[in-house]
């Protein structure tokens, strides 16, 4: 996998677990406006079509991957760096240096689903995508999911929730 692929795969995955974050410090729906941080690590990545390392994935195709989610700061009761959910998703490009992303993250009271475009580019960029729905404790939560790629298997999540 290009390195290009792996920054794809990061920034999505990120969003994924901004999306955990809200859905884990909020219980229920939020009452207020929050900020929460969480890493999320890349566990599987598959290319379909399968490319080769320097070949771009065509449009149309897709990536999918899972991640695990850590906090990145105490937050649930829980230290920094222990592991507080997984996530997975489907990102799939709909023109050059464009990816259009659904992501599913996973936490002990419920789930949540963040879609978004995620740019395609050599250097790291931060994306934002919109946590669009939940379930469970997160049922009626909403906001935005902001993600910035530490490497090409971590991704810092920052969410911004609202009730």
């Amino acid at each position: 996998m290009t390195r290009f692929h792996k920054l794809v795969l990061a920034s999505a995955i990120a969003t994924l677990a901004v999306i955990a974050t809200a859905a884990s410090a909020s219980g229920s729906a939020a009452r207020s406006a929050q900020a929460l941080q969480f890493l999320s690590v890349q566990q599987h990545e598959t290319l379909v079509p399968r490319v080769g390392p320097s070949a771009p994935v065509p449009i149309g195709g897709r990536l999918i991957f899972t991640d695990t989610i850590y906090n990145h700061a105490a937050q649930f009761g829980k230290p920094s760096g222990t592991r507080v959910g997984k996530s997975e998703g489907v990102c799939t490009i709909v023109a050059e240096g464009t990816a259009q992303c659904t992501i599913t993250a996973h936490l002990p009271n419920g789930d949540f689903i963040a879609i978004g475009a995620i740019a395609l580019q050599q250097k790291p960029t931060t994306n934002t995508s919109a946590i669009v729905g939940g379930t469970g404790a997160y049922a009626n939560t909403h906001g935005s999911a902001t993600t910035t790629p530490l490497s090409h298997k971590q991704t810092l999540l920052v969410l911004h929730l609202h009730a």
